[in-house]
């Protein structure tokens, strides 16, 4: 597999492989390719779909969250869940936040919302500013 990224060609260059019904004015990119990619690892969530999860920073741990709602936290290595994960994580660096649950995420319930209604959570890169939507269509904004 691989993945495209389509841009428009701005600097009067054309993509000369057929653009399949986007036009001549569109140069693509290959992002990266999949085939080197294998399966390592797997473990069982819950027995609902997973809807987010994160990295942390050192590549060590994974945050879940489920459609039930559950927060899980597994380790990367043997992919245990870690039933402290929580605790353990305490003050480690994430690389993404997409997670509707945690500490840095918790003020987006204030209101109207409920753990139902959130879908999708991210944080700015500085983490001052958290967006989420929810089932109404609705992004909200938070400052931190």
């Amino acid at each position: 597999f691989f993945f495209f990224f389509f841009f428009q060609a701005e600097d009067g260059i054309r993509d000369r492989s057929p653009s399949r019904g986007l036009g001549d004015v569109y140069k693509r990119q290959v992002l990266y390719s999949t085939d080197t990619y294998h399966q390592t690892r797997t473990a069982k969530v819950d027995s609902t779909p997973v809807i987010s999860l994160d990295w942390s920073n050192d590549s060590k741990y994974i945050r879940v969250v489920s459609q039930s709602n559950k927060y899980l936290f597994f380790t990367v290595d043997n992919m245990e869940q870690d039933p402290n994960g929580a605790a353990n994580t305490k003050g480690l660096d994430w690389a993404t936040q997409s997670c509707k649950l945690g500490w840095s995420v918790q003020g987006i319930f204030e209101g109207n919302n409920d753990f139902g209604e959130i879908n999708g959570v991210a944080i700015s890169s500085k983490e001052k500013l958290i967006a989420c939507g929810n089932d109404n269509g609705v992004i909200s904004i938070f400052r931190n």
